[in-house]
């Protein structure tokens, strides 16, 4: 019996793409939308909220302040962006390094990772403190008495 040759398969050879050969053209480029175009929202959650610390914990206040001011106070910032936030007197941001050493203590004490502590006011004095991870504000103290950074008398 004669012995078949077998024929080996040759290996094809791979096209070289041409990314705008195909008449396609590349998608645009967008711009990363900025945290001040979104929409301001607010949540609470146990990784950042303060309820025990003596000056701004949250176990200190009536739950009817809570819900009459409190609250009432964190929706009319609802539907505002964030950039509009910032325009609002006594609502920025707060580096670390500026804050009160007893506040970033406290943080570092509870293992709270954050950039900066954003303030956003209630009112004359009353404030809401948290992180703001994109466009969502995580609480964390409220200061009804301005005692996180005293006003000079």
């Amino acid at each position: 019996m004669p012995v078949q040759k077998q024929h080996k398969k040759r290996p094809h050879k791979k096209s070289l793409l041409k990314p705008f050969s195909s008449g396609k053209s590349p998608r645009k480029v967008q711009k990363p939308t900025s945290y001040y175009e979104k929409q301001f929202s607010w949540r609470v959650h146990n990784k950042y909220i303060d309820c025990d610390h003596p000056k701004l914990g949250w176990s200190q206040i009536d739950p009817v302040h809570l819900l009459t001011f409190i609250i009432k106070g964190l929706h009319k910032y609802e539907g505002m962006t964030w950039g509009e936030v910032n325009e609002i007197e006594h609502c920025h941001p707060w580096d670390l390094d500026r804050i009160p050493k007893e506040f970033l203590n406290r943080l570092q004490e509870r293992n709270v990772d954050v950039h900066e502590i954003f303030q956003i006011s209630l009112g004359n004095r009353p404030r809401v403190f948290g992180n703001r991870d994109v466009a969502v504000f995580y609480l964390i103290w409220y200061d009804h008495d301005h005692k996180f950074w005293p006003t000079e008398p």
